[in-house]
């Protein structure tokens, strides 16, 4: 079974590596320069699926280390998230109470915009692809936000779906943490929770059919409390996921969907068995001959003992170690 899981972990990183041609000098446009106060020599741009990405060339690096963070051996985890979602919006057993026609099929209740969460942006990687590659298949208007509490990944967020991809993007002010007005696109209010509304007026596509993206500085465990809730929220968090489980837990709606990815395997692989009783009241031992997934259903009971402290339930649909 190791080496089964080694050949296919091999087979990935085959599958998904991006050749040479497909990672070129980022040759930035006077105006996006201006826009991103980091050196052009610490870019590269990198192509992946539908989206082409400016990131750091040090791409694998440890995040927080410079912005522009991205991890080409996590595609295979990008997939899975869009194929979920692309699922999740077929008409399935998903449904729920309100809305304008009183209920709906597929994920979340119709009658307002399907809002989706990217939680730990970084480049913008996983939130410009699903503007890019589910927004234009899903028959309802989508509202696609990423935050990240690094202002700098913010910026090269912007960039991406703006100046390499072609989306709107709108700049949002947060309580939790505010952007300079000068960074704002034109015409776009910075605005803040007020009343149950959402952070922002209703996005949807503009005259010319580009799809808009909103961009949020802040710490995701705030602002998940200030936004409307997300029927679907992708928690991708450098380390534990434990610490955010609460919050999306409590604004969850009914149906909606929550995607973690932990990484930090040395506690759910039982490498540290106290950093995983600390953190995830479980006792892991490496002895155990299914320890990978006794990492999964520590994570995924870990999700449900915090939905189960707001009155709700979890159901786990899917999982990959």
């Amino acid at each position: 079974a190791h080496n089964a899981a080694n050949t296919l972990y091999a087979l990935a990183r085959a599958v998904f590596s991006m050749s040479d041609a497909a990672r070129e000098d980022c040759a930035r446009p006077a105006a996006a320069a201006a826009h991103l106060a980091i050196a052009p020599a610490g870019l590269c741009i990198v192509c992946e699926g539908a989206a082409r990405l400016a990131v750091a060339h040090d791409m694998a690096a440890q995040p927080g280390s410079s912005a522009g963070f991205y991890n080409p051996r996590m595609r295979l985890n990008r997939e899975l998230c869009l194929s979920e979602l692309k699922a999740a919006l077929r008409p399935g057993p998903w449904r729920a109470q309100g809305g304008g026609g009183g209920g709906g099929e597929g994920l979340g209740a119709e009658g307002h915009p399907l809002r989706i969460f990217d939680a730990f942006a970084s480049s913008g990687a996983l939130a410009v692809r699903i503007a890019l590659e589910v927004a234009p298949q899903c028959s309802r208007p989508l509202e696609v936000t990423a935050a990240d509490i690094d202002a700098q990944c913010c910026d090269l967020a912007a960039l991406n779906a703006r100046s390499l991809n072609g989306l709107r993007v709108r700049r949002l002010h947060a309580l939790v943490a505010p952007c300079d007005a000068a960074d704002a696109d034109a015409g776009a209010a910075a605005t803040t929770e007020a009343g149950g509304a959402s952070l922002a007026p209703r996005l949807a596509s503009d005259p010319s059919g580009a799809l808009e993206l909103r961009v949020v500085c802040a710490d995701a465990r705030a602002l998940v409390h200030l936004a409307s809730p997300f029927e679907y929220a992708h928690l991708d968090p450098f380390g534990s996921c434990a610490q955010h489980l609460d919050g999306f837990a409590a604004r969850a709606p009914h149906g909606g969907l929550i995607s973690l990815t932990a990484t930090d395997t040395s506690a759910l692989y039982a490498h540290y068995p106290r950093v995983a009783r600390r953190a995830y009241a479980a006792t892991l031992e490496r002895s155990d001959a299914n320890w990978r997934e006794a990492g999964v259903r520590v994570l995924c009971g870990a999700l449900a003992v915090a939905a189960a402290r707001h009155g709700k339930g979890m159901q786990p649909l899917h999982s990959c170690a």
